[in-house]
């Protein structure tokens, strides 16, 4: 009531009426501007909580930036995904809020601001009033408000998008932990508060100051490190040292230094005025010398260590002519933001990049998590009563268990199973998870002697005996078998590769070499490799599974001997760069806040980093299990099946789904296309025929069903029918329909006119696959949904904002 009220006395503008002998009474009138009215209580609800000190990384409320590793050109999950996000992590303020839970809800600014001017205008009409019915009409507002839109008021983000970034404006009566929202994802790089946006062409000298002073008023002991996402200051320095691209998200997001300006002023006029503005509580960054140079000497000046005030800019979405597609408008906007926690995932790190790899066909990290992000969002809000109910989930295609680490990280007790029909599939997940759980120590032992430019030749001459002891030196006339052929010619390789022995040492014609390793490319990754690998320690297992994604990465670029060490040294050497980002977020020390024991923070360049505990890998890596198909079936049975990770081998998986109807809350997968791996047409088509069926069939009664499916390729080869979204949405529709299961599509109180927060969402590569992701919701009567609706516990099926209950 307080905000609707200070509002109204904002808006209210006094307007002189002509006095005339008729009524000197009528002399003085008053007008509700209702925009100004708008703008004042929106300036009171949400704008000014920024400011407040009692904000925090936990407890956050006011204007936040979110900014995107990629933009809505590459995917829309980013946003759906940080909608997923701040709903499992918003709660609203007891002392501000009336609402036992918050149930969020999102709008646009404009939806919100003609919300409002509409209850205001039907009140106070166009004419102008007299002073003691203006008083009158403020509380009958205000009373009205309170009474039916309360709780919807308490509860409602404005959310606003753009194309690589998005800001939402929480107000006084939520907060959200933004340390799990930023930890948790897979698409945001970094944020916090948000101080300053404009449409370029609008912004002002004086408001930016104005905004800037009033965070520096907060913490008025604290000189803070400003930055400008500046093209000339940092693309020499990321092209050679950051192991994330840049290409299509965060390139978009910088200003050139020379060009752009803030009202009259240069951009480089502003920063120089900025520190005189701020009493010297600013240091700007100069930009001449290497960025994490400055920020050192940033610190030294006096600079908080735990926050950076950035310069960044952006655009708006543009809807294609492919409609639910989006690049980027012609509108540019200006932002400043205070980052408090950045993103360092060990995941987003690696993407699909992880050691245990087979072939170019995985789903990135980034992509993957989104997806996850979304399931688990779906899944607290159909518990009703009991959100933290440890889920079973199926990835049906788990590959070398990029899903399977990716949910079972997330879900907390969940029990996340996996279907493949490899049956090494289980000793990759396993070989990834103890990677990302590593020590330090193995890691700069591998980064010092394999990745490096400089090899060491003797350091570890007797530990790469250990590859020919396991079969005596390569005889390669008598090596037939492809798979067998594959652990010579590792064993070689990386023989010669860390002693930088001869080609000579290579009794074999050159040309039967080559066509030998390229069998081996054509066969793929065999079990026989697999068994060379397992005994061996970690550190040479990565090496082998990196010589092998060197090999089938750079084939086409073998010709000789000599370009087979060429192509796996050049992996080396890319690894190399991601394993040096790794190691220096290992070297900071960590710690676990309250609440937070799945992620860890590190002192940052710019701000503290999130990034996944070590300590919940390794418990992951000690309790993945193989399985049998029969051990899975009895252990969900009988309820015996401890949380963890449990891979089965199977032949078909549509098949072995068979044996489990209505046994997984989640089924998430990305299943074989055939496009970088060799299967037969047939057998593809058939799978992909047989598989959705069963896929609806063992769904729980409120399942949920996400599937990557390929969109386009950029190889030349065209999408078969039966992979097309619009046939395995047919499929799945009518699978539903003959199981007696009905898809429920959710009204979330969204802002989307356009599509862009309804599935399928889209994923584009630029020189690979790009894929539709499609996402369904099914909801089953049984007899027990029956009983609940006839004593009212249940609610009926319908689409509204909370989906099934």
């Amino acid at each position: 009531m307080a905000a609707l009220t200070q509002a109204a006395e904002h808006a209210i503008s006094i307007v002189r009426s002509n006095r005339t002998k008729r009524s000197q009474k009528e002399a003085l009138r008053f007008t509700v501007n209702k925009r100004a009215f708008s703008r004042n209580f929106k300036q009171l609800w949400f704008y000014s909580n920024t400011f407040e000190s009692n904000n925090s990384l936990n407890r956050l409320t006011g204007t936040v930036f979110f900014l995107f590793w990629k933009n809505m050109s590459v995917t829309n999950l980013a946003i759906n995904e940080l909608v997923a996000l701040v709903r499992l992590n918003s709660k609203v303020r007891p002392e501000t809020a009336t609402a036992d839970s918050a149930n969020t809800y999102f709008v646009s600014d404009s939806d919100y601001t003609s919300f409002i001017e509409e209850i205001w205008t039907s009140f106070f009409g166009e004419q102008p009033l007299p002073r003691k019915d203006v008083v009158q009409r403020i509380k009958e507002v205000g009373d009205h408000l309170i009474r039916y839109h309360r709780q919807s008021l308490e509860r409602t983000i404005i959310l606003e998008y753009y194309h690589t970034s998005a800001l939402l404006h929480i107000p006084l009566s939520l907060e959200i932990d933004l340390q799990n929202v930023v930890s948790a994802s897979g698409y945001i790089q970094s944020a916090g508060p948000g101080l300053y946006a404009r449409n370029i062409e609008k912004a002002a000298k004086g408001d930016l100051i104005a905004q800037l002073n009033r965070y520096l008023d907060r913490t008025p002991q604290k000189k803070f490190f400003l930055v400008p996402y500046a093209d000339e200051f940092f693309s020499p320095w990321e092209k050679a040292h950051s192991a994330s691209s840049l290409r299509n998200g965060l390139d978009g997001v910088r200003f050139y230094f020379r060009k752009h300006a803030i009202g009259e002023l240069t951009l480089q006029q502003m920063l120089s005025l900025i520190p005189s503005e701020t009493n010297g509580r600013v240091i700007v960054a100069s930009g001449l010398k290497e960025y994490w140079v400055e920020r050192q000497q940033s610190i030294k000046a006096g600079a908080c260590d735990d926050t950076t005030i950035w310069f960044v800019s952006d655009h708006n979405v543009h809807e294609t002519d492919l409609r639910g597609y989006f690049s980027r408008g012609t509108k540019q906007y200006f932002f400043v933001y205070a980052q408090l926690i950045y993103n360092a995932s060990q995941l987003n790190l690696f993407k699909e990049r992880k050691p245990a790899w087979l072939a170019p066909v995985t789903l990135p990290h980034t992509l993957c998590g989104a997806m996850v992000n979304i399931a688990q969002d779906h899944w607290a809000r159909t518990q009703e009563g009991n959100p933290n109910t440890p889920p079973i989930i199926l990835d049906a295609f788990c590959g070398t268990g990029t899903t399977l680490i990716d949910l079972a990280y997330r879900f907390q007790n969940a029990i996340v199973v996996g279907f493949d029909k490899d049956s090494f599939s289980y000793s990759l997940c396993r070989d990834n998870l103890e990677f990302l759980a590593a020590d330090i120590e193995d890691v700069e032992t591998f980064k010092t002697s394999y990745c490096d430019p400089v090899y060491a030749e003797q350091r570890f001459a007797d530990d790469i005996k250990t590859f020919l002891d396991a079969f005596g030196q390569p005889k390669w006339d008598k090596r037939k078998s492809p798979e067998n052929l594959l652990v010579a010619v590792v064993e070689r390789l990386l023989y010669e590769l860390i002693n930088d022995r001869s080609t000579t040492s290579i009794q074999l014609e050159n040309a039967k070499f080559i066509g030998w390793v390229q069998e081996v490319l054509d066969k793929g990754f065999g079990d026989s490799f697999q068994t060379f690998l397992e005994p061996l320690k970690s550190t040479h297992k990565w090496l082998c599974y990196l010589a092998w994604r060197g090999l089938v990465n750079g084939r086409s670029s073998v010709r000789s001997h000599d370009d087979l060490l060429a192509v796996i040294r050049r992996e080396l050497q890319q690894f190399s760069v991601e394993l040096k980002q790794h190691v220096e977020a290992m070297r900071c020390p960590t710690w676990i806040t309250d609440g937070h024991q799945r992620f860890a923070l590190a002192k940052g360049t710019y701000s503290p980093q999130s990034l996944l505990d070590r300590k919940r890998l390794s418990e992951l890596a000690e309790k993945i299990k193989r399985i049998t198909v029969s051990e899975l079936k009895q252990g969900l049975l009988a309820n015996k099946l401890e949380p963890g990770i449990y891979i089965a081998n199977v032949e078909d998986s549509a098949r072995a789904l068979e044996n489990f109807p209505g046994a997984f809350d989640i089924l998430i997968t990305d299943p074989p296309y055939g496009f970088n791996t060799h299967f037969e047409g047939g057998s593809l088509m058939g799978l992909f025929g047989t598989f959705f069926p069963q896929a609806v069939r063992s769904l729980s009664p409120k399942g949920q069903l996400i599937v990557s499916l390929p969109e386009h390729s950029r190889n030349g080869r065209q999408v078969p029918f039966y992979q097309t979204r619009s046939v395995v949405t047919q499929q799945i529709i009518t699978a539903a329909h003959d199981q007696g299961k009905q898809i429920v599509n959710f009204s979330d109180g969204l802002p989307d006119r356009a599509g862009i927060f309804r599935p399928p969402y889209y994923w584009f590569s630029p020189a690979g696959v790009s894929r539709s992701i499609l996402k369904f919701s099914f909801f089953t009567y049984t007899r027990q949904n029956v009983e609940d609706e006839s004593d009212g516990s249940q609610e009926n099926v319908s689409v509204d904002a909370r989906g099934p209950i």
